[in-house]
């Protein structure tokens, strides 16, 4: 189950996605307060201080994509499925990803007057490990479909 290279790719991918939802995605720097932007909330930078807006879809969307990639590893003896699975994980993580960097700092937050402008937000440079995911579950799918092309093959041969 585990030496298989796609269920590496979606144990490495579960556990980034776990990371990315710990991670402060931004600061938004404004004329009067400095806010920090995480999966959970978005508050103002002081300690203890209140959550302005809750941006709690991002963090469902991140331990939903987590739960898929752990899911699918144990559906190893049906491939189709879990390619299937796979996809739709891929896409769920993709629809997070857009919501996390651009429906929220674009849409959302100017919306609410959090935010000016869009330059306002300065993006954490480790955010930039939310896209990893995305690639390792294209990598399993294509392992996934793989191994099922040489199961296909050697059944031909019987």
């Amino acid at each position: 189950m585990i030496q298989r290279i796609q269920s590496l790719y979606l144990l490495l991918a579960a556990i980034i996605s776990i990371v990315v939802l710990f991670l402060n995605i931004g600061t938004i720097y404004t004329d009067e307060f400095m806010y920090t932007y995480t999966c959970f909330t978005v508050k103002e930078a002081c300690p203890g201080c209140s959550h302005i807006l809750g941006t709690y879809y991002i963090a469902g969307g991140l331990i939903c994509s987590a739960l898929l990639s752990i899911a699918t590893i144990l559906l190893f003896k049906k491939r189709e499925k879990q390619r299937q699975l796979n996809s739709v994980n891929m896409i769920l993580y993709l629809i997070v990803l857009i919501i996390m960097l651009y429906v929220y700092p674009n849409i959302v937050f100017v919306k609410k007057g959090i935010l000016a402008s869009p330059d306002d937000l300065q993006f954490n440079y480790w955010i930039l490990l939310s896209l990893v995911p995305a690639i390792l579950l294209y990598l399993s799918n294509r392992a996934i479909r793989k191994d099922e092309e040489l199961i296909r093959s050697t059944e031909r041969l019987r």
